[in-house]
């Protein structure tokens, strides 16, 4: 009889697991089956677990980033570049009056925008006229030339401010030189100058003259007031009595200005006129002269650099003196045949109205007196002739 407990149970029960896909490792032999107790059969051993199927491979690790590169061979040179646009004036300036693109941009003076304080002018006038210019006409005293126009052609005005001509008044001094002359001298045969006088007698200035009527028997005597002759007065006065003529505004007149190019034809190039000078340009000349012929500088101006006051007055002159009062004194000397003054003379005063009486008259002798008083009439005065400019130049300006 078969003894059991010589028999192991289990032992031929391996695991059946299969090797593992991509190779998982085989599964464990199943353990003994612990001894059964007796009389049972022990239990036969379960099938090993079959092997988890092995773990699918990993993705291979990502593969370490290959080594740089061998230095790529150097790229060829890059062609080159297109020529860049010509560059921008930056800090150069344009000269606006030399004929020459200064900033190199193939703009010339007034073509350049830099140039905008200039423009484009006629040439100088041909002939005897000079220019360009530019001129100030105002009331600023203080304007020069400025620095683009830098030369002084003229300075004055254009018109004169005078006011119309004065004179004081005229008059007339004391009379001077005057004389007086020996009356004329009436005598009567009756005493007191009654009736009609017997003769009449004018002496000489001075001396002794026989009385041509004595033999009349000569007793009374007038003489006449003695009239004055000669004499003038001094005329004073009837001078011109102005306040100086000045300009009416002050005018300067300038040119040297540098003259470019860039402009179409026969034009400069020619700055702006400053502000406060007139919007315009011009030609010259000194004197006078039309602008008719010298187009397109059609508008004419006149600068006056200097002034003549021409005003003055009448002569003042004096009139005839009047009112001149005469005196003088006769000696009649009596005796019928007294002709030479003998004796003592009766004296008679030369007033048209004394009357002298004595014996018979024979001579006389007269002495004349001084002129005295009077005066002489002013004439009028007015005045006469006017101040105007002189050293003019004449302007023709582009209207």
């Amino acid at each position: 009889m078969l003894d059991i407990s010589d028999i192991e149970f289990g032992d031929t029960t391996t695991s059946a697991g299969g090797s593992a896909a991509g190779g998982g490792g085989a599964g464990a032999h199943g353990g003994h089956g612990g001894s059964g107790n007796t009389g049972n059969t022990g239990n036969t051993g379960g099938s090993g677990n079959t092997g988890n199927t092995g773990n699918t491979g990993g993705s291979g690790n990502t593969g370490n980033t290959g080594g740089s590169g061998n230095t790529g061979n150097t790229g060829n040179t890059g062609g080159a570049g297109n020529i860049g646009n010509t560059g921008g004036s930056g800090g150069m300036t344009e000269d606006c009056g030399n004929g020459v693109d200064d900033t190199n941009d193939n703009l010339v003076d007034c073509e350049d925008p830099q140039c905008a304080g200039s423009h484009c002018i006629a040439p100088s006038a041909p002939g005897n006229w000079s220019g360009p210019v530019v001129y100030y006409a105002g009331g600023d005293g203080s304007v020069t030339c400025p620095p683009e126009w830098p030369t002084q052609v003229a300075v004055g005005g254009t018109a004169v401010n005078a006011a119309p001509p004065a004179c004081t008044s005229c008059s007339c001094g004391s009379v001077t030189g005057a004389s007086c002359a020996a009356p004329l001298h009436s005598f009567w045969t009756a005493a007191d100058c009654s009736g009609a006088a017997t003769t009449t007698q004018t002496p000489p200035q001075t001396g002794c003259v026989a009385l041509s009527g004595a033999a009349s028997l000569l007793v009374s005597a007038r003489a006449a007031t003695p009239a004055p002759s000669g004499g003038s007065c001094g005329a004073g006065g009837g001078l011109p009595n102005n306040s100086a003529p000045t300009f009416a505004d002050h005018a300067v007149v300038c040119g040297g200005a540098q003259l470019g190019a860039g402009c179409s034809g026969s034009d400069v190039c020619a700055p702006n006129p400053w502000l406060g000078f007139e919007p315009t340009v011009c030609v010259w000349r000194d004197g006078g002269g039309s602008c008719n012929q010298i187009a397109p500088y059609s508008v004419k101006v006149s600068i006056y650099q200097g002034i003549n006051d021409f005003r003055d007055c009448t002569n003042c002159t004096c009139g005839t003196p009047t009112n001149v009062t005469c005196s003088g004194t006769t000696l009649l000397y009596q005796d019928s045949t007294n002709s030479t003054c003998q004796g003592t003379g009766v004296q008679l005063t030369d007033n048209d109205s004394a009357c002298a009486n004595g014996t018979t008259f024979g001579s006389m002798e007269y002495q004349a007196g001084t002129a005295t008083g009077g005066s002489c009439s002013p004439s009028s005065v007015s005045g006469t002739g006017n101040a105007s400019g002189t050293d003019d130049i004449t302007l023709c300006c582009l209207p």
